[in-house]
């Protein structure tokens, strides 16, 4: 919700987000903006239709709506009872109902992020703790296979815990150029975009 918020503010801040997510919203988890930046969310997903005719998310606190708990009131202990009915049940995805390694392999979001990885040279991993119930989805797209001769880093106060955790969780071998960064002041952009030879080459983050 904030990575969606900031875009909309920044690309379209006069649309209502409802205009500007079927705008971006190309199906199967993926959202595109023009050809500047394409978003896959790997990590769940939720969308609530009281923003839809909403263009700034201060306006729900305006009202004393605040938005960490719309999810919240959302799923109750009955949400997920056959006999429950609500606008919103479409609109909330997580990541782990995708509970098999074939149901993995067979996503077609799973396949983009995998040859987006597959095709960068730097791999940026913010704010991510790998969790259990992401792993089989997960191990598709960061194994060693995937990764392998790249520069990754991740970013995270506890940067050089979790960059062990990659390693340990992902099948991850020492020979990978992992770093940890845990300063988190601002974004970590690898300086290696910037070179002139380098420059065209792709450029991913991941923002799980």
């Amino acid at each position: 919700m904030n990575l969606f918020i900031s875009l909309k503010n920044y690309f379209s801040p006069n649309e209502s987000m409802g205009e500007f997510l079927i705008k971006i919203d190309k199906g199967n988890n993926l959202w595109q903006i023009d050809d500047k930046i394409s978003v896959i969310n790997m990590n769940g997903y939720f969308y609530s239709s009281l923003l839809s005719f909403l263009s700034d998310i201060n306006t729900l606190q305006s009202d004393k709506i605040e938005p960490h708990k719309i999810l919240q009131d959302k799923i109750t202990s009955d949400y997920f009872s056959p006999t429950f009915i609500d606008k919103d049940a479409e609109l909330i995805k997580f990541a782990w109902e995708s509970n098999s390694v074939t149901i993995a392999r067979d996503l077609s979001f799973v396949k983009y992020a995998k040859a987006k990885i597959s095709e960068s040279k730097n791999i940026v991993i913010i704010g991510y703790t790998f969790p259990l119930y992401n792993r089989l989805v997960d191990l598709e797209y960061l194994s060693q296979d995937v990764i392998a001769n790249r520069d990754v880093v991740v970013q995270d106060p506890n940067g050089k815990t979790i960059t062990q955790n990659l390693l340990d969780y992902y099948r991850i071998n020492g020979n990978n150029k992992l770093k940890p960064v845990v300063d988190c002041d601002s974004f970590y952009i690898p300086s290696s975009i910037f070179g002139v030879n380098e420059y065209q080459q792709p450029f991913s983050v991941s923002v799980l």
